[in-house]
């Protein structure tokens, strides 16, 4: 099972390579992912628990740097509050509590099924098979 540790306080101009070299000398990292700068954290994913613990222990005790900044650091999702129960945390819209039946999705694609189906077959036959610039008609 993997562990993921957020990082907190890494310059916009680190690299995610260069996070993982770093990260790396606390044990086996599955991955890194950067994110959107200036708007997401990094998150560091690593093989075990225990790799994992190694890495959140140095970084509140800032001994890890990057680019001349200290980096610290937090379980993935352990400082954010959780979706107040029964709503929301899944893919979706929850529907069983009687709200929408359909998604916009739904709507555009049913729009489309029909319109298609109104068309004949005949009419597809109809069309010309496309000819090439030198032999069209002028």
């Amino acid at each position: 099972m993997s562990a993921a540790v957020e990082i907190i306080g890494i310059a916009d101009t680190s690299s995610r390579l260069s996070l993982k070299r770093v990260m790396e000398q606390f044990g086996e990292v599955v991955g890194c992912h950067m994110g959107a700068r200036g708007v997401d954290n990094p998150i560091v994913r690593y093989k075990t628990q225990e790799f994992a613990q190694a890495a959140l222990d140095a970084l509140k005790a800032g001994q890890v740097w990057l680019d001349g900044m200290v980096l610290k650091g937090e379980w993935k999702n352990s400082s954010r509050p959780g979706p107040p129960e029964g709503k929301g945390g899944g893919k979706g819209p929850n529907r069983s509590e009687g709200g929408l039946d359909l998604t916009s999705r739904d709507i555009f694609t049913s729009n489309r099924s029909r319109s298609r189906r109104r068309r004949s077959r005949s009419r597809r036959r109809r069309r010309s098979p496309s000819r090439s610039r030198s032999r069209r008609r002028r």
